[in-house]
């Protein structure tokens, strides 16, 4: 005798899914993706390459013109130096000419009086 239980059991109905199989593809369409995968990853590639040739070229470019502006910094210490010292020799040598003369230069000091003093 079956129980009650076994005769209200069903069966259990599979789910149905579909299956995508790449098997059944058309030939040109896999060759057409495959070539787009290996254009994509080319593309990438010459990014990244680009990239890094224009990151070194700046390093290049950025090295010449710091050595330029350290050139030109060192010329302008060099001309100021020349002129300070040509500069320095033009007063000594005004200093010794008018040593004991009176010029314009140099004024005498009026002398103040204070007060009611005559001179």
């Amino acid at each position: 005798m079956k129980s009650v239980l076994q005769l209200q059991k069903a069966q259990v109905a599979p789910i149905k899914t579909f299956k995508f199989a790449k098997d059944h593809e058309d030939p040109e369409v896999r060759e057409e993706k495959k070539l787009k995968k290996e254009y994509k990853k080319a593309m990438r590639d010459a990014k990244r390459e680009l990239k890094k040739d224009t990151e070194m070229i700046q390093k290049v470019r950025m090295q010449e013109e710091s050595s330029r502006i350290r050139r030109v910094d060192l010329e302008r210490k060099r001309v100021r130096r020349i002129l300070e010292e040509e500069s320095a020799e033009f007063k000594a040598m005004r200093s010794q000419e008018m040593q004991g003369t009176k010029t314009t230069f140099k004024r005498e000091k009026k002398t103040r009086m204070a007060g009611n003093k005559m001179e």
